[in-house]
């Protein structure tokens, strides 16, 4: 097999004093440059069509457009199949949740499997990596969740896995100039987390895309599993670790089980303080094939109206840059118009398509911490340190701390060099 060219390159970087797992990067994404780490921004074809232009309208040359599937059901399986092999360009599009329009933006399809997809796919499957080529701007190999036990993902081992990425990179590599990233899983047991990582290395795939399943980086064993990762590869890759790039997705937005709080723990921008030079689209996670329709007299709420309210103002929150929570959205106030404008439009949804404006909220909340994001990466480049600026949120101060204390270990000795950039705002 060839040597693969993954169409970055890390240019320079920046360590930040006192905060052991952030490094700013300044990459070279193929035609595209950006100081990491970065936040993406959701966006899917079911956002409403006034709501998704409004998005594209916003100055968002400073990130990327993710749009992120799960496939488990055998029927999506099916569907996959018979788009492809009757070339149903419409059916192929929804499959990818995204439109023509959205095609030319920066957006990128990511999709995790819970089976080996040329096993189910069959014939179809390097038809569906030419596809999803077609509509990526970078080429994110799909994953197949790992597990001993659920029933959305599978068992296996690592030669395995590493055999199917190799095919899987293969196909999109061919005549390709786009960026290429290979999948990994949180939850490998250590002897197929360093073989994969081995592999990796061998192969020279130093761009990364971890699939975090739906967990939180409000979670502890999310954090050392991240931290496990990343000290695994950088002893494995040695001196090329320099040029690896993780790219974190599918992360829990807010804890499941916080319902009716005005204030919301985050979950998914943490991820940013975690090894993560990109931070992807959020995923709520899978709880089943169906939802219980006596859910709400078990969460102990008197009327299911009652309970579908509180569901809508957790599930749409919006990150609230001053305290680091999550606000519901009818007690957020932007300075922003534009933003103000998006706002209103989730709260006058009509209740039959909250679904559809609890995904655009996932959109503002990638808009608002990409702004965030690089505010904490001017506050390194001028200071070179960022522990004083984020003790100071709220969250951070109260529920936090440990969450805080955890991210802080093994703090690097010395001072890092600092150089002054211009790190603007897109708004």
């Amino acid at each position: 097999m060839s040597k693969i060219e993954l169409h970055t390159s890390v240019e320079e970087t920046v360590e930040c004093q006192g905060f052991p797992s952030i490094t700013l990067k300044k990459v070279n994404l193929g035609k595209n440059n950006f100081w990491t780490p970065l936040r993406t921004v959701f966006l899917r074809s079911e956002i409403p069509h006034d709501i998704r232009k409004r998005i594209l309208e916003l100055r968002t040359k400073e990130t990327l457009f993710e749009a992120n599937r799960v496939i488990y059901k055998d029927i999506h399986y099916s569907s996959i199949k018979n788009a492809i092999a009757e070339n149903d360009n419409k059916r192929i599009k929804n499959i990818l949740k995204v439109n023509e329009k959205m095609a030319k933006k920066k957006i990128s399809s990511v999709f995790s499997f819970s089976d080996f997809p040329q096993k189910k796919l069959e014939n179809s499957f390097e038809d569906f990596l030419d596809t999803i080529y077609s509509f990526s701007e970078i080429l994110f190999v799909p994953h197949i969740r790992y597990s001993k036990s659920s029933k959305t993902a599978v068992k296996y081992d690592a030669k395995q896995f590493c055999k199917y990425v190799d095919y899987a990179v293969n196909i999109l590599n061919e005549k390709n100039n786009k960026p290429l990233f290979v999948p990994f899983d949180l939850d490998y047991p250590q002897y197929v987390r360093n073989e994969i990582l081995s592999h990796c290395a061998k192969m020279g795939y130093t761009n990364i895309w971890v699939d975090c399943k739906g967990k939180g980086f409000d979670n502890r064993n999310t954090i050392r599993k991240m931290r496990s990762f990343w000290r695994s590869a950088k002893k494995i890759f040695d001196k090329n670790s320099k040029s690896l790039l993780i790219y974190q997705t599918n992360v829990r937005k807010i804890p499941r089980g916080v319902f009716g709080e005005d204030t919301i723990p985050p979950s998914d921008f943490l991820g940013i303080f975690d090894y993560g030079d990109f931070v992807g689209a959020p995923f709520k996670g899978i709880i089943g094939y169906f939802e219980d329709p006596e859910i709400w007299k078990k969460r102990g709420y008197t009327s299911k109206e009652d309970y579908e309210r509180d569901l809508f103002r957790r599930n749409s929150s919006i990150f609230n840059i001053t305290s680091y929570y999550y606000t519901p959205p009818d007690l957020v106030n932007f300075e922003n118009n534009r933003l103000e404008w998006l706002k209103k439009a989730i709260l006058e949804t009509s209740k039959k398509c909250r679904y559809k404006a609890v995904l655009a909220s996932y959109s503002i909340n990638g808009l608002v911490t990409l702004c965030e994001a690089n505010q904490i990466k001017r506050e390194i480049m001028g200071e070179g340190r960022i522990i004083d600026y984020i003790k100071s949120k709220e969250f951070f101060k109260n529920e936090g701390v440990s969450l805080l204390d955890e991210l802080l270990k093994y703090q690097k000795v010395g001072k890092s060099e600092v150089k002054t950039k211009s790190l603007f705002d897109f708004f």
